[in-house]
This record gives C-alpha cells, sequence and structure tokens, in this order.
C-alpha cells in the first residue's frame, strides 16, 4: 500500500480546525485526481483494513461536501481510510460531538461549501495555505467568528458553489473560472457587518474552541444525561421539585434521563443558555460544577428565536397519493427519486416509508428509462465510429483512432468514455 501525501490538517488543534470535506478536495488536488478517483483509491487501499473496525458502506458517488461534515458510518470509515493512508489524525475535522454526546437536527449543517473571503484572503497574506473551515459548515452561524462578515456560497465572478468533484485549481481559486474566492462580488456596507454582541451561533463557537486541544471523543456519550440528572436529584433532595417545574419541562427532563428521548445539538444549546453554562460544561456532565444552576432565580429566559426547533411538518397523505397515481399513469418519463420528492413536495424517506410500493415503481421505470437511454447512447457511439471508418464521408479523414475522437466528440458530444471504447471496438474490427 504506497501511502499518500502527509498533508497537515488546516489549524488542527483550534477553533479554526479545517473540515475534512476541504481536506478531501485538496488533497485529491496535490495529487492530480478529482475526488471521485480519491475515495475510489481509499477504498481500494484501506477499505479492507478499516471493514475490520467499522462496517463499510458502498463507496459514495457524487456525494455533497456537507456529508462530510455531519457524523455518519460512511464518514467514519472514510475518514479513518485517509488516516491509514496519511498516518495523520482527521477526526478534527468532523462534527464528531453530533454523533453520540448529542444528535443532529434538521437543517444543522448547510449545504455545500460556505467561506470567508477576509479569512482565506488573509490565510494568503501570511503564507499559509488557504482552506475551508469546519466551522462554516454550521448554519446557525451566519458570519465569520472573527470579522463578522457574511459567509459566500458562490464564486463572485462565475456564481460556482465549488461542489464539483473536479478539482482543477486550488481550494482557494474558482474551480470553475479561476477567480479569487477571497474577492466579493460587491463591497461591504456597514450594515452588512454583525455586531460582536448579536453574534449567533457563539455558544457553538466556544464549543468548538473549548474541543479544541482535547483529544476527539473526549466527551462522554452520556453527558447531557448526567448533568440533567444531577440538576434533578439536587432540586429534588433540596425539596425544591415545584421551584425546577418552573424552570423546565419536567416530564421531557426525566424522558431524556431515562434515554425515552434523544437530545439534539439545537435542545442541549437551549438548556446551557437557561442554565447560564457552556455547552461542553452541559455535554461534560459538570453542569452542578457551576454555581448558575443552583438557584431557579438565576436561569435565563431564551431570547426569541434561539435555537429554534423544528416541529414535525403534516403531509397531506391523499394529496401525495393522487400525485404518485397521476406520475404513474402519465406518458412523460418518470422522474428520479430525488426528482420524485421535490415535485411532490416531501422528503425521499417520508415517500420510501409512506408509499413503498409506489415510490419503488416509479423509481424502477426511472432507472429502465435510464438503462435505455444508456443503451441508445452506446448505438450511436458505435454507429457514428463505424460511420467514420468506413462511410466515403469521412474518406479524406485519417483513420486513426485519435482523429476519429476528435472529430466524432465535436459532431456528437457523446460522453468521452463512450466515445472511445466505441471507437476502440470498431477500430480492431475494421483494422484485421
Amino acid at each position: 500500500m504506497t501511502p499518500l501525501f502527509k498533508i497537515p490538517l488546516g489549524g488542527a488543534g483550534t477553533v479554526d480546525t479545517e473540515s475534512f470535506a476541504s481536506y478531501l478536495y485538496r488533497m485529491s488536488f496535490e495529487h492530480g485526481l478529482s475526488v471521485g478517483e480519491m475515495l475510489k483509491h481509499l477504498y481500494r487501499n484501506a477499505g479492507e483494513i478499516v471493514a475490520r473496525e467499522i462496517k463499510l458502506p458502498k463507496r459514495p458517488y457524487g456525494i455533497n461536501p456537507s456529508f462530510w461534515a455531519r457524523p455518519s458510518r460512511a464518514t467514519r470509515s472514510y475518514v479513518r481510510m485517509a488516516e491509514i493512508m496519511t498516518g495523520l489524525d482527521l477526526t478534527p475535522g468532523t462534527l464528531w460531538f453530533m454523533d453520540k454526546p448529542v444528535g443532529r437536527s434538521r437543517n444543522e449543517i448547510v449545504w455545500g461549501f460556505r467561506w470567508c473571503p477576509e479569512c482565506l484572503q488573509e490565510m494568503q497574506q501570511v503564507g499559509q495555505e488557504p482552506y475551508f473551515k469546519l466551522v462554516w459548515h454550521l448554519s446557525e452561524i451566519s458570519h465569520c467568528p472573527h470579522h463578522r462578515t457574511p459567509f459566500m456560497r458562490r464564486c463572485g465572478s462565475c456564481g460556482n458553489d465549488q461542489t464539483t468533484y473536479r478539482r482543477n485549481r486550488p481550494i482557494h481559486l474558482c474551480q470553475e473560472c479561476g477567480a479569487e474566492l477571497s474577492m466579493r462580488s460587491h463591497a461591504l456596507l456597514p450594515e452588512d457587518i454583525a455586531c460582536s454582541w448579536m453574534a449567533t451561533g457563539s455558544d457553538i463557537v466556544q464549543l468548538l474552541d473549548d474541543l479544541s486541544g482535547r483529544e476527539t471523543y473526549c466527551l462522554p456519550d452520556d453527558g447531557i444525561i448526567q448533568s440533567l440528572n444531577q440538576l434533578y436529584y439536587f432540586y429534588m433532595v433540596m425539596g425544591r421539585k415545584e421551584e425546577f417545574a418552573g424552570m423546565f419541562d419536567v416530564e421531557k427532563v426525566v424522558d431524556i434521563i431515562e434515554k425515552r428521548r434523544m437530545v439534539s445539538l439545537k435542545l442541549a444549546r437551549r438548556f446551557a443558555y437557561r442554565l447560564g453554562v457552556s455547552l461542553y460544561t452541559l455535554l461534560n456532565g459538570d453542569v452542578l460544577q457551576g454555581s448558575e444552576v443552583l438557584s431557579s432565580s438565576w436561569v435565563c429566559t431564551l431570547p426569541p428565536g434561539f435555537a429554534s426547533i423544528d416541529h414535525k411538518v403534516s403531509h397531506d397523505h391523499e394529496r401525495v397519493l393522487a400525485g404518485l397515481k397521476k406520475i404513474l399513469a402519465s406518458r412523460k418519463p418518470c422522474p428520479s427519486k430525488k426528482q420524485l420528492a421535490a415535485k411532490l413536495g416531501v422528503s425521499i424517506g417520508y415517500l420510501e416509508y409512506r408509499f413503498p410500493a409506489l415510490t419503488a415503481e416509479i423509481v424502477a421505470k426511472h432507472h429502465e428509462l435510464v438503462r435505455q437511454a444508456r443503451l441508445d447512447r452506446k448505438l450511436k457511439a458505435r454507429h457514428a465510429a463505424l460511420s467514420y471508418f468506413i462511410s466515403p464521408s469521412y474518406a479524406d479523414m485519417p483513420k486513426s483512432r485519435k482523429q476519429a475522437y476528435r472529430v466524432l466528440r465535436q459532431e456528437t458530444g457523446l460522453p468521452k468514455f463512450m466515445l472511445k471504447g466505441a471507437i476502440s471496438a470498431v477500430y480492431e474490427i475494421v483494422s484485421t
């Protein structure tokens, strides 16, 4: 097994740690590979070793960068593979604390990449290789914690979102047009700068700061349960049950203590804010170490919109069912699973849970459509290749595979791999 270059994880041991998504994209560029090729390389060379520790998922294809920030079996698997191939600790580049200490609720992690142009500019000025920070993936943080400037999600020159698997340029340059990502499309106005006393997500930034420099997985899996258990029994033993009931929903707290309710990061943030302690203190099981929690008069009132918890969306099942039947009965091509969910305004999980048979039937028809379209393109490629070598209209053209590819690629617009395969197959037949 040939090891990969030991490219350091940017900002390791600080609150500005590089995200694993950024590291994966940066590592791919340094090795002259696309991200997809790098994933295959990791799987091929270290997958068998990691399979002894973790049940390996299927090789991901076309995954959005946000996937690598969230904790999952697939993320842990590929982080471990990269660690084996580089000999470096890369787990700090993921939101590992969202695995067991707390859970992840919807929309906690933003789709794709975001970046602070001012941070990228500063990295270049001090001679540091630019990278995308882990903290930029968290949706609650809307402005850079250092500059208080809004993040960007697209190139200011061409609008590309930088999620492409092709890595033709360093990460601080647009992969589409080559422009500097540190350049904004327009000058910032005073109102664009966030006030320091109104910084959203500052408690999460503080948590990342508290965890920086510590070992990964340093938080106990049941730390928040320990904290709430200590708090609950303190008030019960002191005979202040009514006081505690005025602070929190007792039934909810008991459900958490008895592990009947999962605690999301948003819920943990609400508990920590009300108690006046840091998230790290709460998640580490040390809540009684803070004197603020010993009196209900010191409990803080949540500001409007703070860590708001999304409630379950109710769907009109009859409307969705009618929509599925209409799509099946239509003569139009069946959409993919993702397109189907978007068309009906629901999630993929909802369709698979509520209408598994109808969803599977539509998806099967879509796959058949894709298979047939692929077959048609293959036949078109074969026909075009055969025409090039035997048709009188190409009689003056050099009969080489290279020239055939140049001509037919421009004429047909077919995929490179498909056209090259068809030309090679035909060339072998006509040259014998």
